[in-house]
């Protein structure tokens, strides 16, 4: 992957002779936490350790349908309200922000399509078998293929031999492609 560094064109000098580019239109974590310390973020990380321990971790992230949307902001809205009636028999306010991220993920998983699942490139039928349609068939394993040359970088990366080719001429002829 290539990273670039976004930029402004915009500066700001400090006393040090530092030049940095300016914060204008970028998100202000660090205004997050008060100055004296005060902040939700630890009440919200100590919720997150509680339900790992009573659910898993990560557990929150395999909600992927609106029902669990709908969910999540039905539990946000509850524990806004409790807190916002200053109920103290849970940390309603750490809930709140769970709950609102939770109905954000979501959201935001149904917006996007569905991941493909990452593949193997050491299997050998990681590539389509589509009869009638191929582009090319390899000789050597005689799987019908789009792209020859990444069947040939990720199946036969040490090339071929005579016999192997002989026996894939055969099923080739066999499966008519």
């Amino acid at each position: 992957m290539n990273y670039e560094t976004k930029d402004s064109g915009d500066r700001e000098v400090h006393e040090s002779g530092m030049v940095r580019d300016i914060q204008a239109g970028k998100p202000r974590y660090d205004l997050i936490v008060a100055k004296n310390g005060f902040s939700l973020l630890k009440r919200w990380a100590e919720l997150m350790e509680r339900g790992a321990v009573k659910y898993g971790d990560r557990n929150w992230e395999k909600a992927n349908t609106e029902g669990e949307m709908d969910r999540a902001k039905a539990s946000a809205f509850r524990h806004f309200m409790q807190w916002f009636y200053n109920e103290e028999d849970e940390d309603h306010a750490a809930a709140v922000l769970f709950n609102v991220q939770e109905a954000e993920y979501v959201k935001d998983r149904l917006s996007k399509p569905p991941m493909a699942k990452p593949v193997n490139p050491a299997q050998t039928n990681y590539l389509m078998r589509v009869p009638n349609t191929c582009a090319y068939t390899c000789p050597r394993c005689g799987l019908r293929v789009f792209s020859r040359g990444q069947h040939e970088k990720w199946c036969h990366p040490k090339g071929f031999d005579e016999l192997s080719m002989l026996d894939a001429a055969k099923r080739v002829a066999e499966q008519g492609c």
